[in-house]
């Protein structure tokens, strides 16, 4: 697709979008370094930017009222599921996991 054809759509900042793909490509780099040169890490991180790339790309073409009409039930849906990990066991093999330590 054409840069050009795709920076016309509606709602699409250059310097947000070129500030993104930078701050991408540097995460990438870091990723790729910390992980001790595994590819695999960073062709998975690879295919989650190009998701949520994506995503972006088709929410800025949605109307700003057409997401307002949306924002109330996804402030509950976001409640529901912090209510329903209250219910969820964070337990492995006796151990519950509580930031990176461990207790039993």
């Amino acid at each position: 697709m054409n840069v050009k054809i795709l920076l016309r759509l509606r709602h699409l900042d250059k310097p947000l979008i070129i500030s993104l793909l930078l701050l991408s490509a540097m995460g990438l780099i870091i990723l790729y370094s910390a992980s001790n040169q595994h590819i695999d890490t960073m062709i998975r991180q690879v295919f989650y930017l190009f998701v949520g790339f994506g995503v972006m790309l088709t929410l800025a073409q949605l109307r700003t009222q057409a997401i307002l009409v949306w924002i109330p039930w996804l402030y509950l849906l976001g409640i529901l599921l912090l209510v329903v990990m209250l219910f969820i066991d964070t337990s492995v093999n006796g151990y519950y996991a509580i930031h990176t330590s461990s207790y039993k």
